[in-house]
């Protein structure tokens, strides 16, 4: 189990003031060594199943040197690290970087042929959108696709990709809830992902929910419905997924019908 929670220094970030984060290791929180985190902030990883690659986002900060956009605005960028005798050695950033966008929030294919990940590189549909791009045997990389039919005009996030290769991911731009929800597609015995769809309650609520893990029948998320702080919730997965368009639909109409109604 592998955490991204705020630091254990008394920084924060001058954008939000909440703290930074940092990458911790199992339930009791261990924190990783300094080649993963720095003064800045550590985000989204996903690591390979033989423990031995690790793909990370952190803020533009390569080389002890941190990275502005024209803007004068740090941006993401994603690394990659990979076990050497046990340890993780240094990280080198992925070709698709720029200090003039964000890239992060990694993830695999269930065969881990293909990384995908999210952007706000130019050429996307909207705020920030997902790609893949194939990872050969020689340890490049296939140039970024963008996942048009998962990306809307607004912003999705947060890929995860399940043993099945269901794919899962969050978005405000999608028929929602509220905020960020949770979405799923599976794919078809061609390999082509089927349509999007909302995974519904009780995952999804009126406010952010997203970061969504799960192996065999139970995992992870993250929301802050409690306190509008980012809280990680876990759950047991007792029926199959279903479409929840029918019930986003039912709230869509008792909204409009009623505009001051606040639904949790």
């Amino acid at each position: 189990l592998y955490v991204v929670t705020a630091d254990q220094s008394n920084k924060t970030n001058s954008w939000n003031d909440e703290p930074g984060s940092d990458i911790y290791m199992g339930s009791e929180l261990k924190l990783m060594g300094k080649t993963i985190n720095t003064k800045y902030n550590e985000g989204s990883l996903v690591i390979t199943k033989d423990g031995q690659t690790m793909y990370f986002t952190r803020n533009d900060y390569v080389e002890k040197k941190l990275g502005k956009d024209n803007q004068k605005v740090t941006q993401l960028k994603l690394l990659r690290t990979d076990k050497v005798d046990g340890e993780w050695s240094k990280p080198k950033e992925l070709p698709f970087n720029s200090s003039e966008y964000s890239v992060g929030h990694p993830a695999l294919s269930a065969d881990e042929s293909k990384l995908f990940f999210v952007s706000n590189m130019p050429g996307g549909k909207g705020g920030t959108d997902i790609y893949e791009s194939e990872i050969f045997e020689d340890n490049t990389y296939g140039a970024p696709i963008n996942l048009a039919a998962f990306n809307t005009v607004a912003n999705e996030m947060f890929p995860f990709v399940d043993k099945d290769d269901t794919f899962y991911f969050s978005s405000n731009g999608h028929p929602n809830i509220g905020g960020l929800d949770v979405f799923y597609a599976k794919t078809n015995a061609d390999g082509v992902f089927e349509t999007v769809m909302n995974i519904g309650r009780p995952v999804n609520s009126s406010f952010d929910d997203f970061a969504y893990v799960v192996e065999g029948d139970s995992g992870y998320f993250a929301s802050n419905r409690d306190n509008q702080n980012d809280d990680i919730y876990s759950f047991v997965q007792l029926e199959p997924l279903q479409d929840a368009s029918v019930e986003l639909d039912k709230i869509v109409n008792i909204m409009k019908q009623y505009p001051e109604m606040e639904v949790d």
